[in-house]
């Protein structure tokens, strides 16, 4: 009988090992790649956002105002889109999501994703516009008259049944026109806390 050769035990080992470190080196950052693309997705959502905002003030003399005055609402951009389509359809945000409780499977599922947050500060405090509570929180030096905002790439994590079923704004913008503002920020990871957001004008 001829002898078969074939690979020792140990040689497996080591070729296992092998690919396990490479996988451990490429997962994150392949993990990491997904979240800097739907950052710049999303901080390209918020430019095409701002820009119609733009083309919209032209032609009304105005941004779309807020139902309520004073309150960000993410369904007055639906103003871009009736009676004179701006866009034919607003972008959804996407690091939001709201979810569900699913009884069988004993966990959330998701069931929809949100339009991008807008705040008109003109209509509350015509003068002065949006304030920051923290300067140095957010870069909103000189007079802005609106904000759009979106989750940042912590909000896009998982939830358990205690946490609520809807990721939350860092975002807090008070009747009175002032804003407490966590902006995203890289340099404590892809996946720091923080929302993104784009100022108008």
């Amino acid at each position: 009988m001829r002898n078969r050769a074939g690979f020792t035990f140990v040689e497996l080992v080591v070729v296992a090992v092998i690919i396990a470190i490479l996988a451990a080196i490429a997962v994150p950052n392949f993990l990491e790649a997904q979240v800097r693309g739907r950052v710049a997705a999303s901080k390209a959502n918020l430019s095409v956002l701002k820009m119609t905002l733009e083309t919209y003030r032209l032609e009304h003399r105005t941004y779309p105002l807020n139902a309520t005055p004073g309150e960000m609402s993410r369904l007055d951009l639906l103003a871009l889109t009736t009676p004179v389509p701006y866009l034919t359809h607003l972008p959804v945000d996407d690091f939001s999501f709201s979810t569900t409780w699913d009884a069988e499977k004993k966990r959330w599922t998701p069931i929809g994703r949100e339009f991008y947050g807008y705040f008109n500060a003109v209509q509350v405090n015509p003068e002065g516009g949006l304030a920051p509570a923290e300067p140095r929180m957010a870069d909103l030096s000189g007079f802005v008259a609106g904000l759009l905002v979106g989750y940042g790439p912590a909000n896009a994590r998982g939830y358990t049944r205690e946490s609520g079923n809807k990721p939350v704004l860092n975002t807090l913008i008070y009747p009175d026109g002032v804003v407490h503002l966590r902006p995203y920020d890289t340099t404590n990871g892809s996946s720091s806390d923080g929302d993104l957001y784009d100022r108008l004008p």
